[in-house]
């Protein structure tokens, strides 16, 4: 009796290591300061592309490209701005400046 409740501890104390190094090791994509990722704008006025990246995607690409700017990943030039991706509508507008959308009105939920 004692032996197997020794054995069923052990089991159980595994399990709980295991658990932990796996949630330890897993991070999110995104954060809460950015659920759904970062949006981002290319100023390049024959571009105009408009793409989002994952937290962990832009942490990645910043670790790897230290100091240097985003590229756009269509035209590759490096002028591009920070922007928001309205919820209600679709609209991706650049950050900063606005309490609510430019093509709907709407404040961000």
């Amino acid at each position: 009796m004692n032996r197997d409740r020794l054995i069923l501890a052990g089991g159980a104390v595994v399990v709980v290591i295991a658990i932990s190094a796996v949630a330890m090791r897993w991070h999110a994509a995104n954060n809460a300061n950015f659920p759904h990722g970062t949006w981002w704008i290319c100023q390049n006025p024959s571009c105009k592309a408009e793409f989002s990246m994952s937290s962990r995607e832009l942490g990645q690409w910043h670790a790897a490209h230290y100091g240097d700017p985003l590229p756009c990943p269509k035209c590759g030039q490096t002028n591009v701005i920070r922007a928001e991706k309205c919820q209600n509508c679709g609209t991706v507008y650049p950050a900063g400046g606005t309490v609510a959308c430019p093509h709907c009105g709407r404040p961000p939920e």
